[in-house]
């Protein structure tokens, strides 16, 4: 079974895992208890992304679709319609971080952060899936 994994220029797996390791034996081991940012910065996620134009071999745009590439690397990561919305992946750890704070769920210690009771978050059907 292929793991699938992206990889460094300098060879090492871009993932991370807390507690056991997996099958494969890659990737970089932390704590069960760390926050979404050092998880984020432990498998190597804390770049940029952007949008960028499809292109045919013969540089005719392709409608319809974006590809999503890291700002740093110009390295496309995959190729999305035009209906996505790009969200970072320092945003999501953030998201993350504020709705279950940085207490440890293991030993059910009070979260740190919370999200106000103003916060509202909405979800819009996909057409995929209707």
């Amino acid at each position: 079974m292929a793991h699938s994994l992206n990889f460094a220029a300098d060879g090492t797996a871009r993932m991370m895992f807390a507690g056991e390791a997996p099958w494969h034996g890659l990737g970089k081991r932390l704590e069960a208890n760390c926050t979404a940012s050092e998880a984020l910065a432990a498998a190597q996620l804390g770049y940029q992304m952007g949008l960028s134009e499809v292109f045919t071999a013969d540089m005719s745009p392709v409608p319809g679709f974006r590809a999503v590439t890291r700002l740093d690397t110009r390295e496309a990561l995959g190729v999305v319609t035009d209906s996505y919305t790009l969200l970072q992946n320092t945003d999501l750890a953030g998201f993350c971080e504020a709705v279950v704070g940085a207490g440890s769920l293991e030993t059910n210690e009070r979260p740190a952060g919370r999200v106000s009771e103003t916060t509202t978050f909405t979800a819009e059907p996909s057409p995929r899936f209707s």
